[in-house]
């Protein structure tokens, strides 16, 4: 083969190419060619579909005989579980997978998967091509149209073979880690597709008109040199690298930045873009127009206010990779994922914008919430706050002050947000320091959002579908005015200095104090430090501890009359400062509940005990 020549005669053979090309296209992609009967194929076939390629080729076969101006159209529906055998096509007849993604080809590892002998006027479309010697062989026939096909067989299969098949073209496919890409004895066309770590990427056996814009990738051998100068690599793109979206799991779906996005045959374009022409399997007027599984979902999605108290939401979010996508679409509304706002969203941005600002939200100002009931709990240098979620609020004020304060005269407060956020902690306090709280509820608007991405917006579609992708992760933002409720009585509370476990107000002794004599005893210390640190921070931990608050003073009291139970409840007290050794050095939690467990057996116990006693003095 001889490339060297630049004259007139290379350009006029390359016009009657692009000519070839063009009729070729128009052929396999006007709209007379969608008329007549499409025969379905799927594995598990409803009435009047086909279980195998090969039966539906033989009906279309059996009724072009009485019906021969009857046009036949096979068309394959996607499943993961692969149609294997082999297959021979008659002319006339196309063979379409319904997508190259999802619809797979194979003959286990052995023999020709497709055998195109003696036809004429065949297209093959839309498949992935695994596991068989040869993908398609085609011999002593023509017009053999190859398009928007995955070729990854094995490293010693030859994805296509022509011998003696003039007319054919080979466009838009990737050949994959495959022995031989494309294996020819006759003159045929061979452009926009990617060769990608194959033994040879073009095996040829006869005089062939130089292949044109393709990408050739990591092959031992490229099979013809030098490459035109459309081809990648060259002068302008040094790397060929074809930025697979994950070739290691069959996605051959090009990332945004490959040098295959875009650099393809001017004269084929994508039907995403009019002006666009991608190389390999998913570029050119016939390749999918929807992912397998839609186009990959936005990620990183995040909201924050423009200015306090307007009604104005500014999203965020990370780029796409996926080369398909031409639009990102953000859907928003007052409850979640609930986004009709009869007609307002979505919001249509653009590819290449990865921010949205959400101006003049339609806003209606909530019902002022009810007031929260606050519970105080004192804590070394904090004050453990609670309270019941109230219906409307979306987030709550807590107030808090070293002097006692009213309506008129509120301090600062802190802003804790959630709508079903139930306890506070409010820490850096002052021990013994008295310390004035309140609560309050608040109530804005709640907008919440999500982004999708698109690949076709002239297609109607709808978010998890095809040609759209699902929601990505909401984010939601309060905006408007907020509505706040009454404050709740202020309650006058103190951080303990060196309360012991459990605090028993009101009488100023406790049983662990009362069982070991004083405050600082290290078994009083260990008691205190696993109700802070476990009983304290979670709803079953506050219910015991309000239990024990209950009962204990009338314990202590008691304990208090008769000395000579000291050493008995201190043994009763025993598991509970063993246990509460145990979870303060190594806080594994799920032990808790046996101690409360032990807690309560012992104090069960010792009531028990009391009451005979009780029985025996009387």
């Amino acid at each position: 083969m001889n490339y060297t020549d630049k004259g007139g005669h290379m350009r006029i053979r390359c016009s009657a190419w692009l000519t070839a090309v063009t009729l070729v296209f128009l052929t396999i992609s006007a709209p007379g060619a969608a008329k007549g009967e499409d025969l379905i194929v799927e594995h598990n076939p409803t009435t009047g579909h086909f279980s195998t390629i090969q039966a539906a080729i033989d009906s279309a076969k059996n009724r072009l005989v009485t019906a021969p101006t009857t046009s036949f159209a096979i068309k394959v529906k996607a499943d993961p579980i692969e149609y294997s055998g082999t297959f021979t096509p008659i002319s006339n007849v196309p063979i379409i997978g319904e997508s190259t993604a999802g619809t797979f080809l194979s003959n286990s590892g052995s023999g020709t998967i497709i055998n195109l002998n003696g036809v004429s006027s065949v297209t093959i479309r839309n498949f992935t091509f695994r596991s068989a010697l040869i993908g398609i062989s085609a011999t002593s026939s023509s017009a053999i149209n190859i398009t928007n096909n995955v070729f990854q067989l094995s490293t010693a299969s030859t994805a296509i073979l022509v011998q003696n098949s003039t007319s054919s073209t080979i466009i838009n496919n990737t050949f994959f880690s495959n022995g031989t890409a494309i294996s020819t004895t006759s003159d045929i066309i061979i452009t926009n597709n990617i060769f990608s770590t194959n033994t040879t990427a073009i095996l040829v056996q006869a005089a062939l008109a130089q292949p044109t814009y393709n990408d050739f990738f990591a092959n031992a051998a490229n099979g013809i040199a030098p490459l035109d100068a459309h081809s990648i690599p060259n002068t302008l793109v040094a790397d060929a690298n074809p930025s697979f979206v994950d070739s290691a799991n069959r996605d051959f779906h090009l990332q945004a930045g490959s040098p295959c996005v875009g650099t393809g045959n001017p004269q084929i374009h994508n039907p995403f873009g009019s002006t666009t022409s991608d190389m390999g399997a998913y570029g050119g007027p016939d390749s999918d127009t929807v992912l397998a599984t839609g186009p990959a979902t936005v990620t990183n999605l995040t909201s924050s206010p423009v200015a306090l108290d307007t009604a104005t939401m500014a999203l965020k979010w990370d780029p796409t990779a996926d080369s398909k996508v031409t639009e990102y679409r953000v859907y928003y509304g007052t409850s979640s994922r609930n986004y009709d706002l009869s007609g307002s969203s979505p919001l249509v941005v653009p590819l290449g914008t990865t921010t949205a600002t959400l101006s003049n939200l339609p806003l209606t100002p909530p019902a002022v919430p009810k007031t929260p009931a606050l519970t105080i709990t004192p804590l070394n240098q904090a004050l453990q706050l609670s309270w019941t979620p109230v219906p409307g609020a979306t987030g709550y004020r807590i107030y808090h002050s070293t002097n006692s304060f009213g309506t008129s005269t509120l301090p600062s407060y802190i802003e804790v947000d959630g709508a079903t956020v139930s306890s506070y902690q409010i820490t850096g306090l002052n021990n013994g320091t008295h310390y004035f709280v309140a609560i309050a509820a608040v109530a804005q608007t709640e907008f919440f959002a999500a982004v999708t991405t698109v690949i076709d917006n002239a297609i109607v579609s709808a978010p998890g579908t095809a040609n759209e992708s699902a929601y990505s992760l909401e984010t939601f933002q309060v905006v408007g005015d907020p509505q706040v409720s009454d404050i709740s009585v202020p309650q006058e509370n103190f951080p303990e200095t060196l309360a012991p476990f459990p605090n028993l107000k009101g009488e100023g002794c406790f049983i662990a104090t009362a069982a070991y004599g004083f405050y600082s005893a290290p078994q009083v210390q260990a008691l205190r430090d696993f109700r802070d640190r476990f009983l304290l921070t979670n709803a079953p931990g506050r219910a015991f501890v309000a239990w024990y608050y209950h009962y204990g003073p009338r314990a202590a009291h008691y304990i208090n009359l008769h000395p000579w139970l000291k050493a008995p409840v201190r043994v009763a007290l025993f598991p509970l400062v063993v246990g509460a050794l145990i979870l303060n050095g190594s806080a594994p939690l799920a032990k808790i509940a046996i101690v409360m467990l032990a807690a309560l057996l012992s104090a069960i116990l010792f009531q028990r005990k009391m009451l005979l006693q009780s029985g025996g003095m009387r």
